[in-house]
């Protein structure tokens, strides 16, 4: 142990603390003193522990807090770009259909509806524009038994309207789903709900 005199400015010097003796007395002390200079020796070596452990713990948090960063973010990113679990998923391609004002529907084979809540992605046909559209399923075109409205986008070359309907409460049977932008003629496709 170190002189008496010097103790607490030995542990102050190391550790970057204000001095109670003053620096030039200190070290004038500390360089003729063999036990004060291994002593601070001492302390000097426990402030660079303390500081390596201080900065791998302040590494740490860090890290956690990326990495919490990253598992919230795609999280919320799969929460977002997902439907919610109570809508099942269908898409109805309707490229090779023809044109609205031809006429003539030339659709895909008949679509397939669950009697459940689904999330309905139409492919529009080409010549189509984005917009609002609406779509409805009915046994005839004069009474819609579900209807709903969506906004076509582009995405990846592709015109997509996405709607969500409520299938549940439909028999069993032979429908058609009718589609067409606001202030346009209907265009029905013949749809399957099981």
């Amino acid at each position: 142990m170190g002189c008496s005199t010097f103790v607490k400015d030995l542990h102050n010097f190391a550790w970057h603390r204000p001095l109670h003796n003053g620096l030039k007395n200190l070290l004038d002390h500390v360089c003729h003193c063999s036990e004060c200079f291994t002593e601070h020796q001492q302390h000097k070596a426990r402030y660079k522990r303390y500081l390596f452990i201080r900065q791998c713990a302040l590494a740490a948090v860090a890290v956690l807090v990326v990495v919490a960063g990253l598992v919230l973010g795609f999280t919320l990113r799969k929460d977002i770009s997902q439907p919610p679990q109570d809508y099942r998923e269908i898409v109805m391609d309707l490229r090779q259909a023809r044109s609205r004002s031809s006429g003539e529907v030339k659709g895909p084979q008949e679509l397939l509806l669950p009697r459940e809540r689904v999330l309905l992605t139409i492919v529009l046909p080409a010549g189509n524009e984005s917009g609002d559209y609406e779509v409805q399923l009915s046994r005839d075109r004069t009474m819609p038994l579900v209807s709903a409205k969506g906004k076509a986008i582009m995405n990846r070359e592709l015109l997509l309207v996405s709607v969500k309907m409520d299938c549940r409460a439909l028999a069993p049977g032979r429908y058609s789903v009718g589609i067409r932008e606001l202030g346009w003629d209907w265009t029905d496709f013949p749809v399957q709900v099981q």
